[in-house]
């Protein structure tokens, strides 16, 4: 499965977190490891535990609505799977707790809104959500292995291993046994019955009687029933008309609720067309009193008006020296400006030269080269272990093991004295880098003090540039109102006229204002009674619809079905008696055909006896303690052999581990081993937490490296929700080394993963970043 896109709507966690109602996330073309950054509580475990289809979450308990936080929440994903295009969709109202879900496969609907259908359907195609996220999915508060029972791992195992087709066969020969038994004993009382016959008439008459007494009960049975039937079925229609009412007032219900949001909206419209009229209001009388101010202004300054005409000759000298010193000093910033730029440009050239020596492509070329001769080296070393415990007798020369371990013996040599090569040529290319940075550097420090020194003089002078400009601003916001003044010579009659007709207007405004204001707070009052009293209508509507009818018709619903299947099971039974009593009372008539009919029975008999024994092998051999426990117990060497290549490629030979299977009294476990560099063996839960970490993962990904292997389903896409806690920054890099193999060996597309360590989330391909108040980016 690869993931192309998510789009969640309405998720507490996305809205907590992030303080967004939706997002949407595209993840095509996306493959390697993909990191999940950001700050805590932003909403990054809700987004991964939602990249995948199922209708539930891998760590949270609940359904999807428990999760949601609107009536239209909506969790829709699309992705590959198998050859073919999926997108689904589920929607989920948090209110009346229902979901709904869809299918398009390849553009097609396959599942249109029953969410029945859906989880259904995502079964048929992924397995059980079990298997999906014990195999491919380890989330936050996943149960650890290491906690599991014996019996929880075994059918985690047999869910891994798809032995639920011997479980089908088991269940199989099961039903078949219990018709064949079925068979066997309708044999055994019919040869009874012909024996009884063979013994004389008398007992024949008997059982006929019994019979007859026996269908008139199953005739008794099947009328009360029938009685029972025509009651619910009254009862049914009796809520089918509840439904419909209900429906009625649902729509009455509907129609008060337009109406009270139409009158809420004009009461709404008129209340905003009323204040309109008041901010008109207030705006004239601003206006009214700014021009009260502008005519106070003037007739205050009448008499600065005649020292006006000398004052603005002296601002207009002032302004003209001014002016000559901005422009000489304004050339000298522009040189400084200049220079800086200059000796900037020089560093940001400087350093992008040491950072390249810092990132040399030759050198990260040769480290890589040493890992691997270094990694390859000690496989050979492994191979040669071969040799080294080998029977003395063995001389076998077609043996893979011996073969392959000759081989690495003859390679080995050649391989150290490569690695010798590879460390020498580093050492050079690291002196050689070091050199050129260090001359590099040298150079910086004279730019950063030439960059250092013309900045101090770039600040000096831009601080003389801004005292002028402050100065000359002041000359002239002064020659401004020098000027007014002058203008205003003939204003002042003007000014005493238009304060008294301003003041006159002022009252009237005023009054205008307090009259609307009065007029709208009482219909608005009037307004807000009328919808009160139509809420209390609706409250009365909401009051009469019956609340479960519903689910009440479907329990009637079955009821009636379970009444059907009885009336039809009886008269089935009340047939078979009356077919019996006719074939005893047509052995009444020919009693000595009883000999042949007993023969025959006899014989069936022991066909069915035989029939039985063979159907019962196999419901053994099928079952838990059959080829079912011959698969789990092939399945522990597995999966350690999994987790142990993992362990090695991420931490070398610091750890391997084992199941153990019987505990010292012989007595059945499934117990979990480390063994240490030196061969001592500790049980997992003894280690630290960091080293439980580290086993724990490689095993979890050995199942699921099993589970693909053995399942027949390809999962592409591997999901961890801060799997690194417990682990240093050192560890917590080899960790995600862990996920790399895992991929490598298991060839996963991509893996997502949460983690709060930097270090980690270098090492991934891709970086998916959470911030607050933003749909999540990829950088």
């Amino acid at each position: 499965m690869q993931i192309e896109k998510l789009r969640l709507k309405g998720f507490i966690g996305i809205k907590r977190g992030l303080g967004l109602d939706e997002i949407s996330i595209d993840f095509k073309n996306i493959v390697g490891l993909i990191a999940f950054a950001g700050q805590n509580g932003l909403g990054k475990s809700t987004v991964l535990e939602n990249l995948h289809p199922f209708n539930t979450l891998a760590s949270r308990s609940g359904a999807l609505f428990n999760h949601v936080c609107v009536r239209d929440a909506e969790k829709e994903l699309s992705f590959t799977y198998t050859g073919n295009h999926y997108r689904t969709l589920i929607k989920i109202d948090c209110q009346s707790e229902k979901s709904e879900g869809f299918i398009w496969k390849d553009g097609e609907s396959v599942v249109n809104g029953k969410i029945r259908d859906y989880a259904k359907y995502m079964t048929d195609l992924f397995g059980s959500s079990n298997l999906f996220f014990n195999s491919v999915f380890c989330a936050q508060n996943a149960q650890k292995l290491s906690d599991m029972t014996t019996g929880q791992l075994k059918t985690l195992f047999a869910e891994f291993l798809r032995l639920d087709r011997l479980q089908e066969y088991e269940e199989t020969a099961k039903q078949v046994i219990n018709v064949l038994t079925g068979k066997s004993g309708q044999i055994d009382i019919n040869i009874e019955v012909l024996q009884k016959r063979m013994e004389g008439v008398k007992d024949l008459r008997s059982e006929i009687e019994r019979l007859t007494s026996l269908k008139i009960e199953q005739e008794t049975y099947k009328t009360e029933q029938t009685e029972k039937l025509k009651i619910t079925q009254s009862e049914r229609e009796k809520l089918k008309e509840d439904i419909a009412r209900n429906e009625v007032l649902n729509k009455q219900a509907e129609d008060m609720t337009a109406i009270i949001a139409n009158m809420e909206k004009n009461r709404e419209q008129e209340g905003a067309a009323v204040e309109g009229q008041l901010n008109k209001l207030r705006t004239q009388y601003q206006e009214y009193s700014r021009e009260i101010a502008d005519a106070d202004k003037v007739l205050a300054s009448e008499a600065a008006i005649f020292a006006a005409a000398e004052n603005e000759k002296t601002a207009n000298n002032q302004i003209e020296s001014l002016t000559g010193k901005i422009e000489t000093i304004s050339v000298d910033i522009a040189g400084l400006q200049d220079g800086i730029h200059k000796t900037e440009v020089q560093l940001s050239d400087a350093r992008a030269k040491s950072n390249a020596l810092v990132n040399d492509a030759e050198l990260a070329g040769i480290k890589q080269s040493l890992i691997d001769c270094a990694r390859t080296i000690e496989n050979h070393k492994s191979q040669l272990y071969t040799l080294e415990i080998r029977d003395k007798e063995c001389k076998s020369s077609t043996c893979q093991f011996i073969l392959a371990a000759k081989k690495a013996e003859r390679e080995l040599p050649e391989l150290m004295a490569t690695r010798e090569g590879l460390s020498l040529k580093q050492t050079q290319r690291l002196s050689s880098l070091e050199m050129d940075k260090k001359q590099i550097d040298k150079q910086m420090d004279v730019d950063d003090v030439i960059l250092k020194l013309k900045k101090t003089q770039l600040i000096e002078a831009q601080e003389i540039l801004s005292g002028y400009r402050k100065e000359l601003a002041t000359v002239r916001l002064e020659l401004t109102k020098y000027k007014d003044l002058a203008a205003k010579h003939t204003e002042i009659a003007v000014a005493k006229n238009k304060k008294e007709e301003r003041e006159k207007a002022l009252t009237e405004n005023k009054k205008q204002g307090l009259t609307i204001s009065a007029e709208w707070k009482t219909k608005a009052a009037t307004i807000s009674d009328q919808i009160q009293k139509q809420q209390e209508k609706l409250n009365d509507i909401n009051v009469r619809i019956e609340k479960g009818t519903t689910a009440k018709l479907d329990t009637i619903e079955i009821n009636i079905t379970v009444l059907t299947n009885a009336i039809k099971d009886a008269e089935a039974e009340i047939l078979k008696t009356g077919n019996l009593i006719v074939k005893l009372q047509g052995e009444l008539s020919g009693i000595t055909e009883a000999e042949e009919l007993l023969r025959k029975e006899n014989e069936n008999k022991i066909r069915l006896t035989a029939g039985i024994a063979d159907w019962t092998y196999l419901k053994n051999s099928c079952g838990k303690n059959g080829l079912q426990a011959m698969e789990i117990d092939g399945a522990a060497p597995l999966i350690t052999g999994y987790a142990n290549d993992l362990l090695s490629q991420a931490f070398g030979s610091l750890y391997a581990v084992k199941f153990l299977t019987q505990d010292e009294d012989g007595k059945e476990c499934l117990d979990i081993i480390t063994i240490g560099e030196d061969g001592e063996e500790i049980l997992l839960d003894n280690l630290s937490g960091g080293q439980k970490v580290w086993c724990l993962m490689a095993l979890r990904l050995a199942m699921t490296l099993l589970s693909k292997e053995k399942g027949g389903r390809n999962f592409e896409t591997a999901f961890f929700d801060e799997m690194d806690g417990a682990l240093d920054p050192e560890n917590a890099v080899n960790f995600i080394n862990l996920y790399k193999s895992f991929m490598e060996i298991g060839k996963f597309t991509a893996v997502a993963f949460i983690s709060h360590k930097p270090e980690c989330r270098s090492l991934a391909d891709h970086v998916l970043m959470f911030e607050a108040g933003k749909n999540p980016v990829w950088q």
